[in-house]
């Protein structure tokens, strides 16, 4: 008959609560980790999505200043207009009308096949979150040799503490 070893122990209740603890939580860190480090990706990649929005306005503006069609660019235009700091306070996310005072943006017209200026903002991809237009203002005395267009673009950014994000360029034209 064989005696038992008193000495040989195996793993304590505590010690196996320990490791599935300490298991656990480098489980949800690194499930943390991984989901933020997806929302900044995502949040980049909408980013690069509005900037080139935002630069497509400027080269449309551009082009039709050297075709010579100016004045199509300034009519309508309230040049007199207080533009805030903010893009987004300009443009509250969950207007529905589309419009934004004294804004434009251009887009193409497939029926035509040609760019045409659209007065309210423009969707990106779709998205009525996703938003692009363009605001002119006659800069300084009305003498001024310039125009200067404000392209902006505010967008809802995926988690976080900041629920909107934005970037607005400004275009100064010579006259």
């Amino acid at each position: 008959m064989k005696s038992k070893n008193l000495n040989q122990k195996g793993d304590t209740i505590i010690e196996v609560m320990l490791a599935m603890s300490l298991l656990s939580l480098f489980l949800f860190i690194s499930w943390g980790v991984t989901n933020r480090s997806s929302q900044i990706s995502a949040n980049a990649r909408t980013r690069i999505v509005m900037v080139n929005a935002l630069k497509e306005q400027a080269e449309i503006i551009k082009a039709k200043t050297t075709q010579g069609t100016t004045s199509s660019i300034t009519s309508g235009i309230n040049q007199s207009l207080t533009i805030p700091d903010d893009p987004c306070e300009s443009a509250v996310m969950d207007q529905s009308t589309g419009v934004i005072a004294n804004s434009f943006h251009y887009a193409y017209d497939q029926s035509s096949q040609t760019v045409i200026k659209r007065t309210n903002f423009k969707k990106v991809n779709n998205n009525n979150e996703y938003r692009v237009w363009v605001q002119q203002k006659q800069s300084g005395p009305s003498s001024a040799s310039y125009t200067d267009f404000y392209v902006r673009g505010c967008w809802v950014t995926l988690g976080g503490v900041q629920q909107l994000d934005n970037s607005n360029f400004i275009l100064r034209l010579n006259n």
